[in-house]
């Protein structure tokens, strides 16, 4: 059994801020990328019942969004991407609605609304998504912060989903050519999938 500190994200931080500040950001990635395949390995170990396996799930997440968040802090968009593709695609972690959010979130910062609403439509895809609630609240936020989308409702917004029948089904691309429209509002971006 893990001690409480073993899966201590905080020190993995303060290790990889020093790292960082003797070598760059490579260094920060090395010390990233040698705890997040450790703990990635560990997890593998672990039966979902297991008591450390919650906990390590948990800090494996919070270390994900951190290392995507570093990673972007130091104008590495791809970097940043990649940690979340591997994170939402990663068995353990893939079901974490917090490291969902993040993800969309992370392309509305960097000027990608279509994208950030592509990365909530997987997400709600997800079975057994710990808190889907939260995905489609953040969802609603994200929409109501573009232009025109701002009196968006929940229920308006869920049925535009349902009705793109992007929701649910299974993860093939058929829909990726298409913007959703609420409220007759196109979106009116490309699908660059580049995250530079």
């Amino acid at each position: 059994m893990a001690d409480s500190d073993e899966y201590d994200v905080q020190k993995v931080i303060a290790e990889a801020a020093k790292a960082k500040s003797e070598g760059g950001f490579d260094q920060l990635k090395t010390v990233m990328d040698t705890y997040m395949f450790a703990w990635q390995d560990e997890i593998e170990s672990l039966s979902s019942t297991d008591e450390t396996f919650s906990m390590l799930r948990t800090s494996l997440v919070s270390l994900i969004i951190f290392y995507a968040s570093e990673s972007r802090n130091n104008k590495q968009n791809q970097t940043a991407k990649e940690v979340f593709v591997d994170g939402t695609s990663f068995e353990h972690t893939k079901t974490s609605s917090r490291l969902w959010n993040e993800y969309a979130r992370f392309f509305e910062e960097i000027g990608r609304p279509k994208e950030s609403e592509e990365t909530f439509i997987e997400a709600l895809k997800v079975e057994n998504l710990d808190d889907k609630d939260s995905v489609w609240n953040a969802f609603l936020e994200m929409m109501h912060n573009q232009d025109g989308r701002a009196n968006l409702t929940l229920s308006e917004l869920k049925k535009a989903v349902a009705d793109q029948g992007l929701e649910g089904g299974d993860d093939e691309d058929e829909n990726d050519d298409d913007d959703m429209e609420v409220d007759g509002k196109d979106d009116g971006n490309d699908n660059n999938k580049s995250a530079d």
